[in-house]
């Protein structure tokens, strides 16, 4: 997989970004998952992001598995609803 990186080094960049806000966002939790807002506000700032689609993505992964039913529907209300 080295290979292909070294020829295609945007995309090396691009997913050192990815892990990045992704690691950075989840160590900002607090693990109180009553309470812990940041991951939907998180969610709403990248959301306009190059790879917007993927971080939202990765939120909802982490919310589902985290977080009782009405987080869950708050913040896919708040992050798919139209403005």
């Amino acid at each position: 997989m080295d290979h292909y990186f070294k020829r295609h080094p945007k995309l090396l960049e691009k997913l050192n970004s990815f892990q990045n806000i992704i690691q950075n966002v989840f160590n900002g939790l607090s693990g109180d998952n009553k309470e812990d807002k940041y991951l939907s506000e998180q969610a709403e700032i990248y959301k306009d992001h190059e790879m917007g689609k993927e971080i939202v993505r990765e939120f909802s992964r982490a919310i589902v598995s985290l977080f009782p039913e009405n987080v869950i529907e708050e913040f896919q209300l708040k992050i798919y609803s139209k403005n």
